[in-house]
């Protein structure tokens, strides 16, 4: 008799059938792979791979019944019985106790397996609720004493399971064994799960006793071992083909700089990242390796971006020379404006200085956000969506740059989507970019973690800021790898600006009225606003105050054009359409999440072309064009909100010190508890209130008694201390489930915006081949190719209850506003449209928010 593990149907036929011993085979052969390649302990790794070898194995053991098979082939569905999940842990547990040469090595390997097999189709839960109580298993076959009745169902199944797979015990025990399982009978199963279960609890109950060390051990054990599986399992069910690693040189920064910033003349901003770029390169080639932690700390504009990616090459180098691997260096930042700028430049060094880059382009850049593009390319050919899905979501790649979403739901995650790549991040370079974004509350969660990554995964970690936060204390002993980086700082020389707080704004009316008297057409300016609210009524008042032009009005001359100037990065082709049609130089613009992605990008990149080319255009935002935008305005407006917030739309000033002296001016319209809290809002008043201007030199003890003072007044021991726990003690569901890095201020309605013809297309082809498409695969591959377009469409708004909504169509609960529902704003229909072209969503509904 054959079992099957998958099979794979076209259009209801079945066109492809996998053996269940091959998968098994190969599943745990690239899962041991994956274990080989850890940089950890000798000891550690010859456990974990002869662990990950029998979990492998074993991990689809319940697929052997022919309850399983029946529902396979769509025969019968037999409900319980043919779940796999709880027998397959349970026999999978029962095998690795057998094992002498592992128990001797860990005692709790028997509870790893067990909860690793249990959840490799699901997302992690709580050891503590998996694991059946004694009294739970007693009374069978009907268990009454157990009182979870999800649990006694499993059991119950688990006896039929048993009965049915003694049938074809012969041909089950022969395939096991040619798999290297020396398994006398499933009879010898049979008559010892129910008190291998009992035994798993005792084991439970003194892990609960354990040495914190032996927990976090046993933890960290169990997510390698977790994501190791899910990734074999999934590549092997998905058919994807294994990957060379790439080589990278050390010098590509060095070489890109020189070709690209040869001949430039050495302005006081160049020179100082230039010195800043050499001591750091001269730091990180002479360490010891033994350390991991390091912060790179340098004043907005000293050209951090290209500094830490050549120190993360050369460092990448240097581990590739003594310790035999070769780290992935992983880029994280906070949004995704500044990963799309970031993962240009790098994409540039690499271009430049990579005869082969283009043919295997994602095997050596990978870029991983939910608006990206789902392709991955290698030796010239696109991997099928299917392939290019799971190879982008185990960052299979030499470089990723993604989110802090991404990166830390995976590090303190229970998801089983993001913890397939928890093994890959194992000896990895981390760099971190303006890491000041990390909530206060979870400082202390996130140093654990890195302090465990770096003792037990190997992992290096770079912070890289301008505020420098105190998640790393002086006992962690990170190196800075700018020496003396003070005196950037309190350089009385270098003043690119000035902060001025204006304590006579308190409302809309008079911000307008201050702006107005000071307002010089011959500057651009940055208005930042707390609250979506706020921010459009500030900028149709400006709007209207100084007779200004759109920038709907670029907007709909350059509408063929747009996507080509975005997409290839080359915006400032269309100045001179723009210069030809539009006399006056002064534009405004708007930006916030009330507008949809797409209009977010395209407007960006107007404003870089227009400012670069010297227009003077205004533009009013909330805080989404805070942190990293490559945008350099004259003057800067702000709202109050936590200091370190303050500090960095304060980057956004005189960048590039083209003028002697940028002006931040900053004011108080009260709001900013609604988006801030309680807590930084009035503590950075108190701070910044006390006086009418500050220099620039001032903001580096500003910024570091602000964090201290924050730390006292936030409670983030509660915060961090809860999650923590749960993934010491493997309560994932229950504790690591609650982590929320971008926290959820209140129901939200997601509403796909038909802005254009584009648009129409994407939600045409999304109606009628996702939704009503019955095919599973069918209807994720089509997916998988629109989700870029749609989420560039896609809004989620933040409401009030009995708020007057667009309909729901197509299902899946997506609002739409048609496109006969979008207007301008001086539109006579603007009161019965749900979508402004220049300002978003129109609803008087929408709450406070950014």
């Amino acid at each position: 008799m054959e079992f099957y593990s998958h099979v794979e149907r076209e259009n209801g036929e079945i066109v492809g059938k996998t053996l269940l011993k091959e998968h098994l085979q190969e599943v745990a052969n690239l899962a041991q792979k994956f274990v080989l390649t850890l940089p950890i302990e000798a000891s550690e790794k010859k456990y974990l791979t002869r662990l990950v070898n029998l979990v492998s194995l074993t991990h689809d053991f319940g697929k052997y019944t022919t309850f399983f098979q029946d529902r396979l082939f769509e025969r019968k569905n037999h409900a319980e019985k043919a779940n796999h999940g709880f027998i397959s842990a349970v026999f999978s547990s029962w095998v690795v106790s057998l094992d002498k040469e592992l128990m001797e090595a860990n005692k709790y390997a028997p509870l790893t397996a067990y909860f690793t097999v249990l959840h490799h189709h699901s997302n992690l839960g709580d050891i503590e609720k998996d694991v059946p109580l004694k009294t739970y298993l007693d009374n069978p076959p009907s268990f009454l004493t157990c009182e979870d009745s999800s649990l006694r169902s499993k059991l119950k199944a688990t006896i039929e399971q048993i009965k049915d797979l003694k049938k074809h015990e012969k041909a089950i025990i022969s395939e096991l064994k040619t798999l290297g399982l020396n398994i006398e009978s499933i009879q010898s199963f049979e008559n010892n799960w129910i008190e291998h279960l009992k035994r798993l609890r005792q084991l439970y109950n003194e892990l609960k006793k354990a040495s914190l060390e032996e927990k976090i051990k046993i933890a960290f054990q169990t997510l390698t071992l977790y994501s190791c599986l899910i990734d074999a399992d999934k590549r092997d069910a998905g058919k994807v083909s294994e990957l060379e690693r790439k080589d990278l040189p050390d010098n590509l920064v060095d070489e890109y700089k020189k070709e690209i910033f040869s001949g430039i003349s050495e302005t006081p901003l160049i020179k100082i990242r230039d010195e800043i770029y050499q001591k750091v390169m001269a730091k990180i080639t002479s360490f010891p390796l033994e350390r991991r932690l390091f912060t790179l700390t340098a004043p907005t504009g000293s050209g951090k971006t290209l500094t830490v990616f050549s120190a993360a090459l050369k460092l990448r180098k240097r581990i590739e020379n003594k310790l035999n691997y070769k780290p992935r260096i992983i880029y994280a930042l906070p949004f995704i404006n500044i990963i799309e700028q970031n993962y240009a430049i790098i994409k540039n060094v690499l271009k430049n200085g990579l005869p082969n880059f283009k043919e295997n382009e994602t095997q050596y850049l990978l870029k991983h956000h939910h608006l990206a593009d789902i392709s991955y390319k290698t030796k010239g050919t696109e991997k099928p969506l299917d392939e290019a899905l799971l190879l982008t979501e185990s960052w299979e790649a030499e470089i990723v740059v993604t989110t802090f979403v991404q990166l830390f739901h995976t590090l303190i995650g229970f998801k089983n989507s993001f913890l397939k790549k928890f093994h890959n991040i194992a000896g990895s370079i981390l760099i971190l970019d303006e890491v000041q974004n990390i909530p206060l509350e979870y400082w202390k969660l996130v140093r654990n973690v890195f302090l465990e990554l770096s003792k037990r995964l190997k992992c290096y970690i770079i912070l890289l800021t301008a505020t420098k936060p105190l998640i790393f204390l002086p006992e962690d002993n990170p190196l800075e790898l700018v020496d003396n980086h003070e005196s950037y700082f309190k350089d009385k020389k270098r003043q690119r600006i000035k902060l001025f707080v204006n304590q006579e704004i308190n409302n809309i009316d008079e911000l307008i009225d201050s702006f107005i008297a000071k307002y010089d057409k011959n500057k651009s300016y940055l208005l930042v606003l707390n609250t979506i609210r706020s921010s459009i009524e500030v900028y149709k008042k400006i709007k209207k105050e100084l007779s200004l032009t759109s920038s709907v009005q670029i907007e709909s001359l350059l509408t063929s054009e747009m996507d080509f100037f975005i997409n290839k990065q080359q915006y400032k082709r269309c100045i001179p359409k723009i210069k030809s049609t539009f006399s006056d130089k002064t534009f405004i613009f708007y930006l916030s999440t009330n507008i949809i992605p797409k209009q977010r990008k395209e407007r960006v990149a107007l404003i870089k072309a227009l400012l670069e080319v010297g227009y003077k255009p205004i533009v009013v935002s909330t805080q989404v064009i805070e942190a990293g935008v490559d945008l350099d305005f004259d003057e800067v407006w702000r709202d109050i909100g936590p200091l370190d917030s303050i500090i960095q739309v304060a980057g956004r000033c005189n960048r590039e010190e083209r003028t002697l002296l940028g002006k931040v001016i900053l004011f108080n319209l009260n709001v900013a508890g609604f988006v801030y809290g309680k807590t930084l809002p009035p503590l950075t008043k108190n701070m910044l209130f006390i006086k009418n201007a500050w220099e620039e030199n001032e903001f580096f003890d500003l910024i570091n008694a602000y964090f201290n003072k924050a730390t006292q007044k936030v409670n983030i021991e509660d915060y961090s201390d809860f999650i923590w726990k749960g993934i010491i003690s493997m309560e994932f569901q229950s504790r690591v489930s609650e982590f929320r890095l971008i926290e959820e201020k209140g129901n939200t309605t997601e509403i796909f915006v038909e802005f254009d013809d584009r648009a129409s297309y994407v939600w045409e082809k999304f109606c009628q081949e996702v939704v009503s498409e019955k095919d599973f695969k069918k209807r994720k591959r089509t997916f998988l190719a629109i989700k870029r377009d749609f989420n560039n469409y896609l809004l989620s708004i933040l409401l009030r209850e009995n708020a007057i909504l667009p309909p729901v169509q197509c299902g899946y609960n997506i609002r739409t506003i048609s496109f006969e529902e979008i207007v301008y704003e001086d539109s006579e229909n603007i009161k019965n449209a749900f979508y402004s072209k220049e300002t978003g969503f129109i609803h008087e509904d929408i709450l406070f928010a950014w």
